[in-house]
């Protein structure tokens, strides 16, 4: 009897397995296809950060990101990628407010802000330069706050008065000889 169970064990075994993988046997090569494409967002992806072509490098992340939600290389790599991409855009914000090119700076500001959302330096030097766009500046637009404040405490410094001349009394005493007087006539 138990010989028969055996026999007939194999038979169920093989049937069990072919109907598991005729059900399921697309979704494995699905997965590992996905996978190696991801794989080659990857690499163009590392060849891009190499060049600092961070804007790049940012979207063949999410392409792998896409792929594979779950693959942590592509994640790490996506959020590394869209931080430096949102950094250079930064600079270059700062670089073209600072040679008066508003327009192109809140544009450059806005791009930082929709690569990485996460930039709350990004919404301040939005706000920053809106402001500036809005509120033409003043003579003093150039200066940093610290040398603002410098300046200011050197406008009040000169604008205090010197220590005031004293008329005396008696313009000019005469000589006087007082030879072998007392201390208190000396004194009067």
């Amino acid at each position: 009897m138990i010989e028969k169970h055996l026999r007939a064990f194999p038979a169920r075994f093989t049937a069990t397995v072919l109907a598991v993988l005729l059900a399921f046997g697309s979704a494995p090569f699905d997965a590992q296809a996905k996978t190696r494409q991801g794989d080659r967002y990857l690499k163009q992806a590392q060849e891009a950060e190499a060049r600092k072509r961070w804007d790049d490098a940012a979207n063949l992340y999410q392409q792998a990101v896409n792929e594979d939600p779950k693959d942590a290389r592509y994640l790490i790599g996506n959020q590394k990628a869209r931080f430096q991409a949102a950094q250079e855009h930064l600079h270059a914000g700062r670089d073209f407010r600072t040679k008066g090119n508003l327009a192109e700076a809140i544009a450059e500001f806005q791009r930082a802000l929709l690569i990485d959302p996460s930039q709350s330096i990004a919404i301040q030097e939005l706000r920053r330069t809106q402001d500036l766009l809005n509120n033409p500046p003043g003579p003093d637009a150039d200066l940093t706050p610290a040398e603002r404040n410098d300046r200011d405490m050197q406008l009040r410094s000169a604008s205090i008065l010197g220590l005031p001349e004293l008329d005396p009394a008696v313009k000019r005493i005469g000589p006087l000889k007082m030879n072998n007087q007392p201390v208190n006539i000396l004194y009067n």
